[in-house]
């Protein structure tokens, strides 16, 4: 049973709620659902993530980054989501490459989780959009859950150079580059790494993306034609949402270090 009410989880994934249950199928295709898990290893190194490291995933997904760092630095991740359908995956996926017993998933609201893990070497808010707040209310949330001197891994984007307010779902949260910056490090946090995905990278991923989601929903709408109009409804807010993200959004990963 999934960790948040049906309506609230159909919003997120921008579906009818008719057609929930099918977006694990929808999705299938899509592994580290908008995350690059190497990259997110290689900003790690250099920021010091010790061997043997505890780390917290907040919506993690179907596990890709978890088993990534958890593979990489000898770390133990515990990770949840609110969606069962990936947390499900997740201990799948972690049994078959053999961390199952470095990775820990279960099925909760981040915001829950959040508000009661302490002492981690590091933090990961990956893909995860405004569940915690804007860029300050997000950080004051990950800083409660780390050690004095861990990380904070943020992956999430900010206004394209010239671009306005975005009206689209999820998006009216960002803000240009310097204001989100400043309040990431408003509660005297260091911004240690800052890596931002290329326009053109970004736009290539999303196409691949999209493509696998539409193929999917063309292969249930011939199965299930009663949610044919649902399913290309979805199709087409995934497009937009690219539109939005190739155009308007600068998708950056950062690393922040907590205060002592």
């Amino acid at each position: 049973m999934s960790a948040l009410p049906d309506a609230a989880l159909a919003a997120f994934f921008q579906v009818d709620p008719s057609i929930l249950h099918l977006v694990p199928e929808l999705l299938s295709e899509v592994w580290a659902l908008g995350s690059d898990p190497e990259q997110i290893v290689r900003q790690l190194q250099p920021a010091g993530l010790p061997t043997g490291a505890r780390v917290l995933d907040l919506g993690c997904g179907k596990g890709a980054v978890a088993l990534a760092v958890a593979e990489a630095f000898a770390a133990t991740v515990d990770g949840t989501d609110a969606f069962a359908p990936f947390v499900d995956d997740a201990v799948r996926r972690a049994e078959a490459v053999g961390l199952s017993r470095e990775c820990c998933f279960w099925c909760e609201d981040l915001r829950k989780t959040a508000a009661a893990a302490r002492g981690y070497d590091a933090v990961l808010c990956v893909s995860v959009g405004h569940a915690l707040g804007g860029a300050r209310d997000t950080i004051a949330a990950l800083r409660r859950t780390v050690r004095p001197g861990g990380l904070m891994v943020v992956d999430d984007g900010y206004l394209a150079q010239g671009g306005g307010g975005i009206a689209f779902p999820g998006y009216g949260h960002l803000l240009p580059r310097r204001e989100t910056v400043l309040a990431m490090t408003g509660l005297g946090d260091q911004l240690i790494d800052e890596r931002l995905i290329p326009q053109a990278d970004l736009a290539t991923q999303n196409q691949v993306i999209i493509e696998a989601i539409d193929a999917r929903a063309s292969s249930l709408a011939t199965r299930l034609p009663q949610h044919a109009g649902a399913l290309a409804d979805y199709v087409a807010k995934q497009r937009a949402e690219c539109e939005v993200l190739d155009n308007r959004v600068q998708r950056a990963t950062w690393v922040i270090q907590r205060a002592s």
